[in-house]
């Protein structure tokens, strides 16, 4: 894989963008990237095509505004008051929401499309319906559904009809919305197009195609160049994975290369049917290039595809062949080059059956005909009016033709076309079609429909595959409480009760009534903040023994125990021997995060375009919040492989990324997390350690075998930053195939060195040149996903660092107790008692009386770690709890904490309940020394410092 950068003064602000398995992560100040590939497009083993395929999930689902999702089952729909009741799994009675607040309705599939529907029926609009034609009398087509529901459709509304000798064939004609259609992430849907924010996936799968079958669309890219590719036939509408039959097609500037087998490639010169870009004036690529009108047709039993551009034929090649009856797959496409200053929109989409007839160069595209035709399987054509159909015969005009040998019936468009109810929503069913309404209801067990071409359509919910609602404008969510349910489900409203043994009580919305749900299969809560929430207090974090945090001011500490002034709970008293770390804050800040404080900076991520801001607002409304690409709960932030992108995607200058700038980053820091993948051998990730648009430091890529770590500005030459590469192979010192790992880095930022562990294991130690000047190295932390892979960070720590690597040796003089102080410094001994000004500590030079204000952390040696269990409470001020029990009173919480006793303090203090708890955030204490081993590594290519190799 080559790249071309556009010159920028810096490297690092151009090579942002590395590799993660093919697929290039774009972060930087780059005005415009393309990537040339040298083979394929990149093949992914990743077979979970369910996760877009429909029928996956098994109960119907509810999609909100505010990208929720629950399930649960629909009752009623009144399309008049706007409103549909809804039961949930966990509530003690329905759940009335409001039309405003909804997207989607999903309903599970379970079965596959009725082969006895034979025709394809195309409506005008982007409508379209599988359908058994039953007979042609007085203007009206009598239809079957596949479900055995009669439908009687005037002939002004439909504009073809295609007849199957198989199971009949899907369509598509659009954009009309996103209802189908699956991304990875970063595309929506405005004005009759798809809309990229970013250079990713955008594919719809087809359960059943024409034998011959022509793919049109309309790219533009809005840049000076052109890279994108297309794929025919995948088993994934957004994955990347080869599959037998699979075409491949990819543009990039004017050359057009087509991979028609898996070990075949085929190359075009566009430049000898397409004109030349167009120039500006002074003779340089003018700013903006014209859109590519694509036609691809193919003959999947004969294995012919023929593809023009703008009108040119470009080629006509053989490719794979398909049985009669069994052509499928997905439409998938994807942007290979990305300008952070040019929209990219992809328009003009159909995918219908074609007659096998090649057109000349520059010939009218077609349209509807000026009189009816019939279509025979030979290749003839008749014209006239279609006057009737019956169930073996088609009469147009005087002639008689047998239904068998009919491929397909164009209908000439009506002179006086009826007029149209505006739509509210868009139904697809479950074996194949999809149309708008114009109104819903939902009573007894059947969806009411009225339609523009059929009148009242009455189905059962076997026949839905999803409904969504058009024109509604969705209620920006307000701060309210979100109910979390362990399958990722999140309900919005307010939290009144709670309490060990309780079921929760909640209420939907102000004046609602209050609902009851069992914690069993809820996660927790997350709170919104309340207007009386209390002043914080942090002076001092202490870190205790199960992994629970505590802040307040430090009022003392004595031989048993620790007093802290709570900002909600008051005088808190923890014991000593609970007591592992104690941080010390100076100006107000705490030298220590976790992911949950704070997390909507860290979800907001690093943003190293500039004009980010400015293109943000250009692209989403004012009246539209930019959505966040993170699901988060418990300290854990997951992405998912699959984003329906229902909402407008969050704008950013290339991968996404969960990170922030760190103001008061300590000198010597702790950086920790973990890292959780879908499935086996899909943790892939890259990351941006103390980084900033001005001060580049390392990108890492990590996948299951081992990482990449770059330097992207240790060293300079003239003027541009040279990266430098390490290559870490794990080898068997980590497990491969794990789904879940601890990376910890370890860094001294004004050395510019950094230690890397997994799992415990250090896999690498590098830095600058013994001599060399200092990195000096920046405060921005940043983990980027990779695209189409679920994957989750959790867990988030960042602290300051002893300087002590796990697995070094200890000096002779080290005693239990450590203090680190403000400027670097380091103390070792006995820590004896404290007050708020004073700490005193038995050191091998004798005792010391320290000032607080200098203290950074205070180690206490010794300190096991206890087992935590019980429900979590996240406070506001970053403490959190473990309790054994539990009740929320009149917004007052009273709990029983294993650590400090019984505590109590108002409910506006907390910001998450947790039922269903992760693993404890804080990050473990050094393991002791000689516990751990560097693991082998392999080097590549050059990278200042030194390097274990084992």
């Amino acid at each position: 894989m080559k790249a071309r950068l556009a010159k920028k003064p810096f490297l690092h602000r151009a090579v942002q963008a590395l590799a993660v398995g093919g697929l290039l992560l774009l972060a930087g100040q780059i005005s415009a990237l393309v990537i040339n590939f040298d083979g394929p497009l990149v093949r992914e083993d990743d077979a979970s095509a369910d996760d877009t395929k429909a029928g996956s999930d098994k109960t119907q689902s509810l999609e909100f505004a505010s990208g929720d999702r629950l399930h649960g089952t629909l009752e009623s729909l009144d399309g008049t008051k706007k409103e549909l009741v809804w039961r949930g799994l966990d509530a003690s009675v329905p759940i009335t929401f409001p039309l405003a607040q909804i997207t989607h309705l999903n309903f599970p599939v379970v079965a596959k499309a009725d082969a006895k529907a034979r025709s394809t029926v195309k409506l005008t609009g982007g409508d379209w319906l599988t359908a058994d034609v039953t007979a042609l009398r007085d203007g009206r087509f009598s239809l079957r559904l596949a479900d055995g529901t009669a439908l009687t459709v005037d002939r002004s509304r439909v504009e073809w009809i295609y007849f199957s000798k198989n199971s009949a064939p899907e369509c598509y004609e659009g954009p009309f919305s996103f209802s189908g259609w699956t991304s990875a992430g970063g595309w929506s849907y405005r004005e009759g197009a798809f809309r990229a924010s970013q250079a990713a996936l955008i594919g719809r799968y087809f359960e059943a195609l024409p034998d011959r079958v022509e793919y049109r669309f309309e790219f533009d890219q809005g840049a000076s160049f052109r890279a994108y590719g297309v794929m025919l036939h995948g088993t994934d509408a957004v994955g990347r994975n080869l599959s037998d039959g699979m075409v491949r097609l990819m543009i990039n500037g004017t050359n057009l290369q087509l991979w028609p087998q898996a070990d075949q490639q085929v190359q075009v010169d566009l430049a000898k049917f397409l004109p030349p870009p167009p120039k500006a004036i002074d003779g340089t690529p003018a700013a903006k290039m014209k859109p590519l009108r694509w036609r691809i047709f193919e003959d999947r039993p004969a294995g012919q595809l023929v593809v023009f551009i703008d009108g040119k034929k470009v080629g006509d090649w053989r490719v794979a062949k398909a049985k009669p009856g069994e052509n499928r797959g997905a439409f998938t496409f994807q942007p290979m080059a990305w300008s952070a200053n040019s929209e990219q929109s992809l328009s003009k989409i159909r995918i219908v059956p074609w007659n096998g007839f090649v057109p000349v160069d520059d010939a009218i595209e077609d349209a509807r005909p000026k009189t009816d035709q019939v279509l025979l399987t030979d290749g003839e054509t008749k014209e006239g009016r279609i006057e009737s159909i019956t169930g073996d015969k088609v009469k147009i005009g005087a002639a008689i033709v047998a239904r068998d040998k009919i491929a397909q019936l164009r209908l000439a468009r009506a002179e006086d076309p009826p007029d149209e109810d505006p739509p509210v929503g868009r139904v697809r069913l479950a074996q194949r079609g999809e149309f708008e309404v114009a109104a819903l209801g939902f009573r007894q067990g059947r969806l009411q429909a009225r339609t523009n071409f059929a009148g009242e359509v009455t189905l059962p919910v076997a026949a839905l595959r999803e409904i969504e609602w058009l024109q509604l404008a969705p209620v920006a969510p307000k701060p309210v409480d979100q109910l979390v349910f362990k399958n990722g489900d999140q309900l919005r409203g307010q939290l009144e009760t709670a309490g060990s043994g309780q079921k929760l009580r909640w209420r939907t919305a102000p004046g609602a009534p209050p609902v009851e749900m069992d914690t069993a299969r809820t996660a927790g809560v997350l709170l919104a903040p309340r207007p009386d929430r209390p002043a914080v207090r942090l002076g001092v974090l202490a870190r205790l023994s199960n992994g629970d945090l505590l802040s307040g001011d430090l009022a003392g500490l004595s031989r048993e125990s620790l007093l802290l002034e709570n900002s909600a709970a008051g005088r808190v008293s923890v014991p000593r021997t609970r007591v592992q770390t104690l941080y010390f804050s100076h100006d107000g800040q705490l030298p220590v995060l976790d992911g949950a404080a704070d997390r909507e900076v860290w979800e907001t991520g690093i943003d190293f375009n500039r004009n980010s801001a400015q293109l943000r607002k250009k692209r989403l409304p004012d009246n539209k919040p930019t959505p966040s690409l993170w699901s988060y709960f418990d300290g854990a932030f997951a992405v998912r492989r699959a984003n329906t992108s229902r909402v407008a995607a969050a704008y950013n200058s290339g991968g996404f990324n969960l990170g922030r700038v760190i103001e008061g980053l300590p000198a010597r820091v702790d950086f920790s997390f973990d890292v959780i993948g879908g499935k086996k051998n899909q943790t892939h990730f890259s990351a941006y350690l103390f980084s900033e648009p001005e001060n580049s430091g390392y990108i890492m890529q990590f996948h299951q075998g081992g990482m990449f770590v770059y330097d992207t500005g240790g060293q300079q030459q003239r003027g541009r930053a040279i990266v430098q590469q390490l290559q870490v192979q794990f080898r068997d010192k980590v497990r491969p195939d794990a789904t879940q790992h601890r990376v910890r880095v370890l860094a001294d930022r004004t050395a510019g060195r950094m230690t890397l562990l997994v799992d415990g294991v250090v896999v690498g130690q590098f830095g600058p040149k013994a001599g060399a000047p200092p990195r000096n190295l920046a405060r921005g932390l940043g983990l980027i996903p990779q695209q189409n892979m679920a994957i989750t960070f959790a867990n988030l720590w960042v602290a300051p660092w002893n300087g002590r690597v796990p697995g070094a040796p200890p000096t002779a003089s080290a005693g239990p107790d450590s203090v680190l102080l403000a400027n670097g410094d380091e103390a070792q001994g006995t820590i004896g008692t404290a007050t708020p000004e004073t700490l005193q500590i038995e050191a091998e030079v004798g005792p010391l009386d320290l000032p607080v204000n200098r203290l950074t952390m205070i180690e206490f040696g010794d300190r096991s770690e206890e087992p935590a269990s019980g429900v979590r409470l996240r406070l506001t001020d970053r403490s959190m709890l473990t309790v054994a029990s539990y009740r929320i009173e009149n917004d007052t919480v009273i709990c029983q904490s294993a650590m400090a006793g019984e505590l109590k303090f108002p409910l506006s203090a907390v910001q998450e309940l947790v039922f269903a708890r992760s693993s404890s955030p804080a990050a473990k204490p050094d393991e002791k020394p000689g516990s751990t081993k560097p693991a082998g590594i392999i080097l590549k290519g050059a990278l200042n410092g030194p390097v274990i190799v084992n």
